[in-house]
């Protein structure tokens, strides 16, 4: 065991970014969620469909933090099994070497790249939940019992959709390293990166579920084409279309764009 824990790959990978995942979206997604609870007189105007009542916020919250921290638990054993696998994979596209700088625009190249790539992963995989009757009932149903979202809505999921989902998540970054490695640049991707990436798609799983507009919301600012919290509150409201994570993109193109949201925009 004092091998695993001194084994840098082990420690990146299987403790720190579990642990690092389920803080970095519960430190926004609790405040989120406890902000419309208290209702403050400035958020009134910016719901995008009203705010639920005391009981469905209590609900998401308490059942949101049950699940989050489960699917983590989850996610450290599941990681642990895999390591043996994992480590040899990861070294090979990884960098993980703290005497190399992972400021760089490399890095920040491939954090783009990251970016968008599993926002192409999850649609696809999110619409398939949808168009599988027996992946949605018993996988992605549970999720779809919320119809108007706060924050802590974000990882209000079954085990096996956040294994699937979080691993499209961890798995983007080896997929970038990968094709660095692949054409012959010896563009591995940093440790870091995966850990800056990780950090960013919980905050931005965390907002995408808030249930309001609002200027203090970051990933606007930092994504071209976000989509923002109104698009996927229009996929639980409707249940169905608005399948991006990130952008609608894939949405626009494949036109599965929810009944309604383009002319909530337009109304704006």
């Amino acid at each position: 065991m004092q091998e695993l824990i001194t084994n840098e790959c082990f420690y990146n990978l299987c403790i720190v970014v579990p642990i690092l995942s389920l803080f970095s979206f519960l430190s926004q997604a609790l405040p989120l969620s406890l902000l419309v609870y208290l209702d403050p007189v400035w958020i009134r105007n910016k719901y995008i469909k009203g705010r639920p009542s005391d009981e469905e916020i209590l609900h998401q919250i308490s059942w949101g933090l049950y699940y989050s921290i489960l699917n983590h638990i989850v996610l450290f054993a599941s990681l642990a099994i895999g390591f043996p696998i994992l480590e040899r994979y990861a070294r090979m596209v990884m960098i993980f070497d703290d005497s190399v700088s992972f400021l760089s625009l490399k890095s920040a190249l491939q954090f783009i790249m990251i970016i968008y790539l599993e926002d192409y992963l999850y649609y696809n995989l999110h619409r398939l939940f949808h168009c599988n009757k027996r992946l949605f009932r018993f996988v992605h149903a549970l999720h779809h019992t919320v119809r108007r979202p706060v924050a802590m809505a974000g990882h209000y999921m079954t085990v096996s959709e956040f294994f699937m989902i979080g691993g499209t998540v961890i798995l983007t970054p080896f997929l970038v390293g990968t094709m660095g490695v692949l054409i012959g640049l010896d563009a591995q991707v940093h440790y870091k990166v995966l850990m800056i990436w990780i950090v960013f798609r919980q905050f931005e799983a965390s907002e995408e579920h808030c249930g309001f507009e609002s200027p203090l919301l970051l990933a606007k600012y930092f994504i071209p084409a976000y989509d923002g919290p109104a698009f996927h509150y229009f996929h639980h409201f409707k249940v169905i279309g608005n399948y991006g994570a990130i952008t609608a993109i894939h949405d626009k193109y494949n036109n599965t764009i929810s009944k309604g949201y383009l002319e909530h925009i337009q109304n704006k």
